[in-house]
């Protein structure tokens, strides 16, 4: 069942978080978090870093390709996916198998060329979003380590640099570990929250996860037992 938004901390202990908070509310969220609490847990896009266009295939139209980008770089992906999904079982890709598929005669040094182009739209268009970063020093100073979990294409240290690039290095200098669906060939919704829990070795209550898409960053990860703040923009 549903959590009332705000909770004593004796509540907390007989059930698990999962509530909606606006950004307002990032504030006080760790106000009412459970006793046993280990990690502050981050979606990136959309919740760390917010891009200044309408829909984040938009800054696909910076990159230099003829007749325009989007659709070019979009169906890409949608091959690059397709393709793994056949050939390796897996749903998630990294961005070089993305532009081998956009770019299927290039060399490697041609590939990560183009790879570098795109890194570079991005961060001309992504930003840091301060109620998080403010959420993330708070988590801080209580002792909680910070990690985030990210569906991308972008590989750890690709996110990493996009991250202190566009939101700070102090920012990036609060992140413990990052995980990225790329990386793992599953996304948050198909398991991801999995691998991380174990690699943190911790029990799943010792986490909150805050995140903007409700299925990916709430009902998969509660589902796990993880505590959840479904961030509502």
């Amino acid at each position: 069942p549903r959590l009332p938004r705000r909770l004593g901390v004796t509540q907390f202990k007989e059930c698990i978080m999962k509530v909606t908070v606006r950004a307002a509310e990032l504030a006080t969220l760790l106000d009412q978090a459970p006793e046993g609490l280990r990690y502050l847990s981050l979606d990136c896009f959309d919740t760390l870093v917010w891009r200044n266009v309408q829909a984040p295939r938009d800054v696909f139209a910076d990159l230099p390709i003829a007749g325009g980008g989007v659709g070019p770089r979009m169906w890409a992906e949608k091959r690059a996916r397709k393709t793994a999904k056949f050939n390796a079982e897996r749903n998630e890709v990294p961005i070089e198998e993305i532009y081998r598929s956009l770019m299927p005669s290039a060399s490697d040094a041609e590939i990560e060329e183009a790879v570098e182009r795109e890194l570079a739209a991005e961060a001309r268009h992504c930003y840091g979003f301060q109620p998080i970063l403010d959420l993330m020093r708070d988590a801080k100073a209580r002792g909680l380590g910070i990690i985030i979990v990210s569906d991308t294409y972008l590989s750890e240290p690709q996110l990493r640099s996009l991250i202190g690039e566009t939101a700070g290095e102090e920012a990036l200098g609060l992140v413990d570990r990052i995980f990225c669906s790329s990386e793992h060939g599953m996304s948050k919704g198909q398991g991801l929250f999995k691998p991380v829990l174990k690699a943190l070795n911790v029990s799943p209550g010792a986490i909150l996860h805050v995140g903007d898409n409700r299925n990916a960053d709430q009902v998969a990860p509660h589902a796990l037992g993880i505590c959840t703040a479904h961030f509502k923009q």
